[in-house]
């Protein structure tokens, strides 16, 4: 296949970064809410550390997507724009 073709691209790894971070975020909030249902801290507490280390990935997810967009930023069209909104 040639490269100057006119076919709208998706490009696949800064995306994966973004949904990722999303991802994390989103059941880092659910598992909160998860551990604030315990009656007491430490029926809660493994819930918080699982919580903790869905933000620690949500923020490799962002640096790695921090690091990748920018070289295909003026190439983004369609999805791609649509996921950087969400951030």
């Amino acid at each position: 296949m040639s490269d100057t073709s006119d076919e709208p691209r998706i490009y696949l790894l800064p995306n994966l970064m973004t949904a990722g971070n999303l991802c994390c975020g989103f059941f880092a909030v659910l598992t909160i809410f998860n551990g604030m249902q315990e009656p007491d801290f430490t029926a809660a507490f493994p819930f918080y550390e699982k919580a903790i280390l869905l933000i620690f990935g949500s923020c490799l997810f962002d640096l790695l997507d921090g690091r990748l967009a920018p070289r295909n930023r003026n190439q983004c069209q369609g999805v791609c724009k649509k996921l950087e909104a969400l951030r």
